[in-house]
């Protein structure tokens, strides 16, 4: 299992941004429901807490499982704060309000989350799942422009 220690410099920079993105967000790593009424449901219960889905954390852009799960609390309050469901033009709509949050502090940063928010949801959108390797997807995006051969 790989620790906090062994992150390379641009993966822990990612994972203490996504951390910081998290940070006062009450959530917990569940089977997540589909819909936004679902996810509010659970929000609006007395616990208030956010259901943040765990799966597929192995092969991110974060080096470890929780800066996936960082990211994905901060994304997901997003999704519940602005109202908006899980279709292509409201996660393209999330992503794009993440990306505002990171103005400023670092034009690599904000190109490495667009091609792994903006990127995952188009090739989400033209094949109907996500890359297995997100990692390597995010990669070949930043380099490319796009992935060679996925679209």
């Amino acid at each position: 299992m790989m620790k906090r220690e062994s992150l390379t410099p641009l993966q822990l920079t990612l994972f203490q941004y996504v951390e910081e993105q998290a940070r006062g967000l009450t959530w917990q790593p569940l089977d997540v429901p589909s819909t936004l009424d679902d996810t509010m449901r659970v929000i609006w219960q007395p616990c208030r807490t956010l259901p943040v889905w765990s799966g597929a954390c192995e092969r991110t852009i974060y080096g470890l499982p929780l800066g996936n799960l960082y990211f994905r609390a901060w994304h997901d309050a997003k999704h519940v704060a602005t109202g908006r469901g899980f279709d292509l033009r409201s996660e393209l709509y999330v992503s794009q309000l993440q990306l505002v949050d990171l103005a400023g502090r670092s034009d690599t940063l904000a190109g490495i989350l667009a091609a792994d928010t903006i990127g995952q949801q188009l090739h989400y959108y033209v094949h109907g799942r996500f890359p297995e390797n997100q990692a390597a997807f995010v990669e070949s995006f930043t380099r490319h422009g796009r992935v060679v051969g996925a679209f």
